[in-house]
């Protein structure tokens, strides 16, 4: 089991964290997923909660177990889309000659 973290980086009262990472502890960067406990839910199936901190943005989103996989899997897949246009620039490969589909 892993240890959870034991309060909200927000200083909320209303979300567990399940993880998170605090990229600068001065500046109170930060990105975490959490449980909320429904009191403050707009969509009763949003139980998760997934907040983003830095110093250009400020962002708190309640998302059901379905929202936080989409998110999860267009970032995996940018990603995958990142390294293969890396790859094939590396290869001398024209940007045309990668096709990339859905």
């Amino acid at each position: 089991m892993h240890a959870l973290p034991k309060v909200c980086s927000r200083g909320r009262n209303d979300c567990q964290p399940l993880s998170n990472m605090i990229a600068d502890s001065i500046e109170m960067d930060f990105i975490c997923v959490g449980k909320n406990d429904g009191t403050t839910r707009v969509h009763g199936q949003d139980k998760y909660r997934l907040c983003k901190k830095s110093q250009d943005c400020d962002t708190m989103y309640d998302y059901d177990k379905r929202d936080l996989t989409d998110e999860l899997y267009i970032i995996a897949k940018a990603l995958s889309v990142i390294e293969n246009m890396k790859y094939n620039y590396e290869l001398g490969c024209e940007q045309g000659d990668a096709h990339y589909s859905q």
